[in-house]
């Protein structure tokens, strides 16, 4: 949360650091991935692992809060971002 309240981490996320593969990431291969649109997979996994699961309040809280700041800089979005993000606002 702290990291995304500083406007430059949601500046350079999405348009200076570029992840050229997760490997770790299961789901889906992902290849060249703004480290910003990275960060947004995995909080809507979050917010659908709390929404489903645990329903969490503080959590949802934060997670959302983390969006809206890092919100004014998104550009670029990856498509499996841009299609997860559609996923989630149907699915609540």
């Amino acid at each position: 949360l702290i990291f995304s309240q500083d406007p430059s981490f949601g500046r350079d996320s999405f348009r200076r650091v570029s992840i050229p593969a997760v490997k770790w990431y299961k789901e889906r291969q992902i290849k060249a991935i703004s480290l910003g649109s990275m960060i947004l997979v995995v909080l809507l996994r979050v917010i659908t692992f709390n929404l489903n699961m645990l329903h969490d309040e503080f959590l949802l809280s934060n997670c959302i809060a983390v969006l809206l700041n890092l919100s004014p800089h998104i550009v670029q979005l990856h498509k499996y971002v841009a299609t997860r993000i559609t996923f989630v606002t149907i699915s609540c």
